[in-house]
This record gives structure tokens, C-alpha cells and sequence, in this order.
């Protein structure tokens, strides 16, 4: 059973696809109808208006997982099945508060800049 701050992904990928991702750099998504529906859903005071999406300013999406997965307060695990060409992630206590996490990690130190 998933709580709302948990993250569980199942993807299916070749490993090579998985490796180029991970060796990505994370990309900032365009502000467009899909996240101005979702962020217009949801209750909040002085909610501000939505000019960008916030991206992990992180080297790639290698690290970026690993880091998730180092830090003791995300209960976080990574694995790869070769057999069945399939990615796991999860994290029991994510969020979802993106933003929170993402200063919080920043001022932290855990995030390098």
C-alpha cells in the first residue's frame, strides 16, 4: 500500500536506454496545460502563479538517484532486473512537497550546486 509521500516506479528499459539516462543531465519541463491543471487543483494559501517548473541542479540523473537512495530519511532503493529489462524505484517517504524537498536538500548540502 502506497502513502502519499511514497514514490514507487516500475519501468520497463534496456539497460543501455537506463545507463544514457542516467548519465543525463535532469531537463526543466515547459510550463504547459497538463502542470497549469494540476498546480490549479490543488488548495493552498497565497498560492503563487506558476512560471517555471523547478529542476534538480544536480551533474545527472545518475547521481540524482543516488543521492535519493544515500539519504537515510527516503527509505530509498534502486534495482534492475536484467531478466525481465526492468527498473525499480522507490522511496517511502518522498513527498509532495517537490519544491520543499528540493531547498531543504540544496541548504543541506546533500545536492551539489
Amino acid at each position: 500500500m502506497s502513502e502519499l509521500s511514497s514514490l514507487y516506479v516500475i519501468i520497463q528499459i534496456r539497460k543501455e536506454r537506463l545507463i544514457q539516462f542516467f548519465n543525463d543531465r535532469p531537463e526543466a519541463d515547459p510550463v504547459d496545460n497538463d502542470w497549469l491543471t494540476c498546480w490549479k487543483s490543488r488548495n493552498m494559501y497565497n498560492k503563487p502563479t506558476v512560471t517555471a517548473i523547478p529542476v534538480y541542479p544536480t551533474a545527472n540523473n545518475g547521481s540524482l538517484v543516488e543521492e535519493l537512495v544515500k539519504n537515510a530519511y527516503f527509505g530509498a532503493k534502486g534495482h534492475y532486473e536484467e531478466t525481465g529489462n526492468t527498473y525499480f524505484l522507490m522511496a517511502l517517504q518522498f513527498s509532495e512537497n517537490y519544491t520543499e524537498i528540493l531547498l531543504n536538500e540544496i541548504q543541506s548540502g546533500n545536492i551539489d550546486q
